[in-house]
Formats: structure tokens, sequence, C-alpha cells
């Protein structure tokens, strides 16, 4: 499955969120986009633990993501390299990482930025860039223009 012309929406089992996703399921099905339920109940993704670079996707192994919800993301793109990173001392992933760009990635200076950082320099050899920022934040890409999301 090619990641461009689809929406993944993996959608949540969590009893306060059944009504929440069933509209946005029906919504995303009028749409016409491709929609990937996670059913097997021992598998936890949260949004803020998938970091998609263009090329690869890095998972957050958190309080929120176990590595079953990281394998059904991997086998939903067969197409892409999914490598797990172990969240110590955060939230999830993208508290301490961001994409600033095509290629960029954006990591703070916590003590759990700089081990996820050491463990990507020990396993992995993409042509990635770090930039390091005091505080990461979520940036959005517009016509090759970068935004900040505050």
């Amino acid at each position: 499955m090619h990641l461009l012309g689809y929406f993944v929406w993996f959608l949540c089992s969590v009893f306060f969120f059944v009504s929440f996703c069933k509209m946005n399921k029906s919504a995303l099905t009028e749409l016409g986009l491709n929609i990937v339920e996670m059913t097997d109940e021992s598998a936890t993704l949260e949004g803020g633990d998938v970091l998609f670079t263009g090329r690869e996707f890095f998972v957050g192994l958190s309080k929120r993501t176990n590595q079953r919800g990281a394998e059904i993301l991997a086998d939903t793109f067969k197409d892409y390299a999914v490598s797990t990173v172990p969240v110590q001392d955060a939230l999830h992933l993208k508290s301490f990482c961001s994409m600033a760009g095509p290629g960029l990635i954006a990591i703070g200076s916590s003590e759990a930025a700089q081990k996820a950082l050491k463990l990507y320099f020990q396993h992995h050899y993409s042509s990635l860039q770090f930039i390091f920022v005091e505080t990461v934040m979520h940036f959005i890409f517009q016509d090759s223009q970068m935004n900040r999301k505050f």
C-alpha cells in the first residue's frame, strides 16, 4: 500500500471515543478514503508516537503505544520501514521531536530526546538530518514553506 493517495485512520476502541470514531469513520468513508481499523484489543497506538519522515516511520514505545501497535502500523505500510524508539520520561515521541522539513527532524535537549537520538544513530543510516532546539513544537508544511504551529 502506498501512503500517497490514501488516508489511514486507526480507530480507537476505548469506550469514551467510540461514537467519535464512528462519526470520523463515516465521514472518511464518504470521502472515499482508505480506512484501516486496529481491532486487536492488546494493541495501542497513539498519534503522538508516530513520526513519518516521508520515507520511514518512527514509532515511540510509550505508556500509550506498545510493540503490537507498531507491528500493525508496519503491516499496514509494508512499503515503508518502521522503527521503534523507546520513550522514557516523556508523554510520547512527539514530545521531544518533530519533522521540521523534508529529511529534517527537530529534536529537543531533554534527556529523553538525547536517549532517542543516541538509539537512532546506533541503528539507522538514513539521510535524515537533525536540528537541535530547546523546545520542540509541531511544524506544518504548505507549498514548501514551513510554518510553526503554536
